[in-house]
């Protein structure tokens, strides 16, 4: 089962690792545990900064891949499970967005 939920919060400033369309900035991305095996559960969070208003509706998605780089597990959505796309996000949103 893959789920996502979200959490948002306006800063005055953050670096971003990464800056995709429409100024969403990927500031960075954790995952536990650190070590996976088949049948083990992976939470993945993923902190994104809003750097400007989009009009764009993004998908996110997230692949677990294995050594030969084939993908054996895969979400994707809108961020917060649907709940808080990036045409909402506003210039300054950090939004934490974690899928399962």
């Amino acid at each position: 089962m893959i789920s996502a939920t979200f959490e948002a919060l306006r800063v005055q400033l953050q670096e971003t690792a990464a800056t995709f369309a429409d100024g969403v900035g990927l500031v960075g991305a954790t995952f536990s545990p650190p070590k996976i095996t088949p049948g083990t559960s992976i939470d993945v969070k993923i902190e994104w900064l809003s750097q400007r208003a989009s009009s764009d509706d993004y998908t996110i998605f997230v692949q677990v891949r294995d050594e030969s780089g084939s993908t054996v597990a895969q979400a994707d959505g809108r961020p917060g499970n649907g709940s808080y796309p990036t045409n909402a996000w506003r210039p300054g949103d950090i939004v934490w967005d974690r899928h399962q």
